[in-house]
């Protein structure tokens, strides 16, 4: 029963299969740059240029600038320079 399961290996997935292809083209093409003499005549037909799940524009991004919190963090600054600003000239 043992002997059976032994050769089975554990299924893979997605994420990792993707991630162990990706370092192996990463590998090949930097040993095909290290062999080649002629850099810039190199071409690669296997790059993978498109980002899966990449983001277009600024959809989900929270702009800080446009928060409360932030206008306060700002005069709450202003108000403390200007303070400093006092003792310091007041000396």
């Amino acid at each position: 029963m043992s002997k059976r399961h032994r050769d089975e290996k554990p299924l893979r997935n997605p994420k990792e299969v993707r991630r162990l292809e990706q370092r192996a083209l990463r590998h090949r093409v930097d040993q095909t740059l290290h062999e080649s003499n002629d850099v810039e005549g190199v071409i690669f037909d296997e790059i993978r240029t498109e980002r899966r799940g990449a983001k277009t524009g600024m959809t989900d991004r929270v702009r800080h600038w446009k928060l409360k919190s932030w206008k306060r963090r700002s005069a709450v600054q202003a108000q403390r320079n200007a303070t400093l600003a006092a003792i310091i000239h007041a000396d």
